[in-house]
Order: C-alpha cells, then structure tokens, then sequence
C-alpha cells in the first residue's frame, strides 16, 4: 500500500511480522505509527494519513500526522475489514457486509452510512463519489436515500480500478487473457 499526496508519500511497511506505517521525510523513511496489529488500507487527507488497522477478528481506522504525533482511532468494529479508503475531506470506504458505503469525519468521531444495498468495489471520491462493480460505473451521491447514477455502459470484464479528479473519472479494465484498458471520460 503506497500513497502520495501533494509533497507527501507514505506506505505501509508489513516486513519482519510487524506492520507500520512509514513516511519519506527528506531522503530518510520514518515510522509514523507501529501497529500491534496488521494495517491493511491507507489514504492520505491534508497532513494526516489514515489506515485500517486490523486486530483479531476486529478492526479500526486509524488518523497519524505525517509530521509525527500520536496517533487517534475509532471505535472497533467486528466485521470484515474494507479494503480500502479514499479521501476527499472525509473518509470514505466500502462495507462488504453490510453493502454499504461509510462516510468518517476526519476526526474519527462520526461514522454515516450514505448509500444501502450496492456493491461498490473499487470506489473513488472527489467533490464527488464513483462507484465500480463488474463493467458497471456510478456516481454515488453523498446524500443517504439518493439512487445512483450510471455513467458508462456496462462493458464485459471488472473494473479493477477507478481514479477521478475534478474532470475526469479514468477505470481500470480488466479484460481477460492478462489484458487490461483504460478507459476514462470528462464529468
């Protein structure tokens, strides 16, 4: 797992048996936040890098400065872990067994659910929320209740990943006999 935003890169380390966060400071990497558990998603928001932290059969987000500081946390939730996050000013992930999409306040105190019964993986955000399932695109609205909105035609093969920025949402193709396209149009 590997992010970059703006000046900032950071990984996620999963060497020796430990699981850390890391981050390029100048030259030198840096340990942000050691897990006693294992990190497995990760995305960058202004200075902050937040992470899924599994431990047992729970997990919870985590926030860490990029500056370094201590980390904060959620609350633990019991199911499947996501498998990733995006962020666009909040948090936002896929809940495989709940079907559902999750909207977390930066500060990790308010989890939403903003849109039921979808699959939704992979997903992207920026002032808006994409949503990939199969050949299938959708703009998802942020508002809970609202239905989705196709916006490109169902096409053989799995979109294996989906990238937007405020003109354009780009996927991942993934066609069959190790082949793949890309495929993108203007919003």
């Amino acid at each position: 797992r590997l992010c970059a935003l703006g000046d900032h890169l950071a990984w996620i380390d999963a060497s020796a048996g430990t699981s850390a966060l890391r981050v390029l400071n100048g030259t030198e990497p840096r340990i942000v936040y050691q897990s006693e558990g294992q990190l497995e998603a990760l995305t960058l928001v202004d200075d902050q890098a937040y992470f899924v932290e599994r431990r047992s059969a729970q997990w919870r987000l985590g926030a860490s400065p990029l500056t370094g500081g201590a980390a904060r946390f959620s609350a633990l939730h019991p199911s499947r872990t996501p498998a990733a996050l995006v962020g666009a000013g909040e948090i936002f992930y896929y809940d495989g067994p709940s079907s559902s999409i999750r909207r977390v306040t930066t500060d990790l105190t308010r989890e939403t659910t903003i849109a039921d019964d979808v699959i939704c993986s992979p997903l992207a955000v920026t002032d808006r929320l994409y949503c990939a399932q199969l050949g299938l695109l959708f703009e998802v609205p942020t508002s809970r209740g609202a239905a989705p909105r196709p916006l490109a035609p169902k096409r053989p093969g799995t979109i294996a990943g989906l990238v937007a920025t405020s003109t354009r949402v780009a996927w991942l193709l993934d066609v069959g006999q190790n082949r793949a396209e890309v495929e993108a149009m203007s919003r």
